[in-house]
């Protein structure tokens, strides 16, 4: 009777085992490679993996970052006889991560002789390279607050309010779950948000007929309500449906939605190719996005130009494509642009490079400790002493997180101004009024006499302007809110282009609201004219 007691309890333990190899293979599949890696070392604390088994849980521990535990079974793994290249390149990933650069140099120099899927020339001269560089004095990244155990993108700004992009899960119904949830998941898909200094957000709502949309990017293009925004169908039936493509659509930012979502002329979808990533210039007229697919090597920088009111054909950046990865386009202003690359020499995975958006030189890449081992993007200041950007190291709190930098404090610059002068200029200050025509936001006429408004708030940084937008009194209240909006907007990157810093400009919407001329006993021309108007407020500090 013991012995068949003996035997049941065998049984029953290999079925448990085996059901745990089941389950952690299946967290493999999903991706879900933190959890897989803990299941498979709990079962080999007292039973050893078969070799398969053993591969995926030093891949899991590999991709999650775990180099600790990752490098003692890259060690042994590259030991053993018909074990895949792959391993190799693996055992060179984590001894280059952990600072071992001559051991890293040599297994990427043997997966060389093994295999040719993936192209390590720059990496074996990254290890000459590394050891040589210094990190940024004084910088400073911390992780940002609101980051979910799921991925969350950084994006540009939208006025004082930043894009973040959060994963969202839906169940087998494709009802929303909590973030608590979210593991539980049956489809994640990406969400546009605006979040505000205080780290309040909301989500953008994207009305479109695209089923489970995955929205990756957005744009706000200047002078207009236009956005550009980056979708992917997951769950769709055909490949090219499925790949990232730019779609364009009209944002509202009364109710905080974008409609009319319609492709993008050079979406990708053109030449079967996968577009994502678009990010335009301050002055509108350059957008510059991530192209893969047809006549690219890996994936490309491609730029369209603004001609006569129509996107020229995209053609590739020659100056900055390499071999390998570049992508994450990120316009800061008009004259800088961020991206990411793996094809030149760098700390690991994608690294944030900058470089002059006129002509795409003077090549500069960014150290530690905005660069790491992992990857790197989506680099954007937000003064001249922060910037933000997105990065999957190690110590995060989910499986890609914003990161903010402080490149330190600097030595603040003595100044002593008269004070005389301030109250002078300040005493003298009178509104400067921007008029429009009816129904539109196009600034034709050039804003004058602000050169003494530029240098009043370059000498006095914690002033600043408010600039109100407002409209006639004909249209609904939604309609002309959204016009005021536009004009506002459309006065700022007419002020920033002069030279005012956009952290010291605000644009709010009357609407039509708040009238220069009152127009509930009736209006003439004239006076519907003389509402139609931006007013640039001055609150001096």
């Amino acid at each position: 009777m013991k012995l068949i007691s003996t035997l049941i309890a065998l049984v029953m333990a290999s079925a448990l085992w085996s059901q745990s190899l089941s389950e952690a293979a299946m967290w493999f599949e999903k991706y879900e490679y933190a959890r897989s890696a803990e299941i498979y070392s709990e079962y080999a604390k007292t039973n050893p993996l078969p070799k398969e088994d053993y591969e995926r849980l030093g891949y899991a521990y590999f991709v999650i970052g775990d180099y600790k535990k990752a490098g003692p079974i890259a060690d042994s793994l590259i030991k053993m006889k018909n074990v895949a290249p792959f391993f190799h390149y693996i055992h060179g990933e984590i001894s280059m991560a952990t600072g071992k650069y001559a051991i890293a140099k040599e297994s990427f120099e043997k997966y060389e002789t093994l295999d040719s899927e993936y192209n390590v020339a720059t990496k074996i001269q990254s290890c000459d390279l590394i050891p040589t560089w210094s990190s940024i004095p004084d910088a400073k990244a911390t992780l940002a607050k609101n980051n979910t155990t799921k991925a969350d993108i950084s994006g540009g700004y939208y006025n004082s309010e930043f894009v973040h992009f959060k994963e969202t899960g839906l169940d087998s119904l494709g009802g929303g779950l909590q973030m608590t949830d979210i593991d539980n998941s049956e489809l994640i898909l990406a969400q546009p948000f605006l979040e505000n200094s205080n780290g309040i957000s909301h989500r953008i709502v994207v009305n479109s007929t695209i089923a489970n949309a995955s929205i990756i990017s957005m744009v706000f293009l200047p002078n207009s309500d236009n956005v550009l925004l980056t979708i992917s169908q997951p769950m769709a039936e055909k490949q090219i449906d499925m790949v990232p493509h730019i779609y364009k659509g009209t944002y509202n930012p009364s109710n905080q939605t974008v409609d009319e979502v319609i492709l993008w002329e050079y979406s990708g979808y053109e030449d079967s190719t996968s577009c994502a990533h678009a990010t335009v210039n301050s002055n509108g007229d350059k957008i510059v996005f991530t192209k893969i697919g047809n006549g690219t090597n890996n994936s490309d920088l491609f730029v369209s130009n603004l001609l006569n009111n129509n996107w020229s054909k995209p053609s590739a950046i020659s100056k900055l494509n390499t071999e390998l990865d570049e992508m994450y386009p990120m316009f800061i202003g008009d004259s800088l642009l961020s991206f990411s690359s793996n094809g030149y020499p760098g700390y690991g995975g994608l690294d944030v490079f900058t470089v002059n958006a006129g002509d795409f030189s003077t090549r500069k890449h960014l150290k530690e400790p905005v660069n790491s081992f992992m990857d790197d993007f989506n680099f954007i200041y937000s003064d001249e002493n922060n910037a933000r950007f997105t990065s999957n190291r190690k110590g995060g709190q989910g499986d890609d997180d914003i990161y903010l930098v402080n490149f330190g404090k600097k030595e603040p610059i003595i100044e002593v101004h008269d004070s005389s002068g301030f109250i002078a200029f300040v005493d003298k200050w009178t509104i400067p009024k921007v008029y429009f025509n009816f129904d539109k936001f196009d600034i034709e006429k050039d804003i004058v006499d602000i050169k003494g408004l530029v240098n009043f708030l370059s000498s006095y940084p914690s002033s600043k302007i408010v600039i109100e937008g407002h409209t006639d009194s004909r249209g609904t209240s939604t309609y002309n809110f959204n016009l005021g909006y536009s004009r506002a907007q459309a006065v700022k990157y007419a002020l920033v282009n002069k030279g005012i810093a956009v952290n010291q400009i605000e644009v709010v919407s009357k609407g039509r609201a708040e009238q220069q001329v009152d127009c509930s006993s009736g209006c003439s021309e004239e006076d519907h004219a003389k509402n139609r108007v931006a007013l640039i407020k001055l609150i001096a500090k």
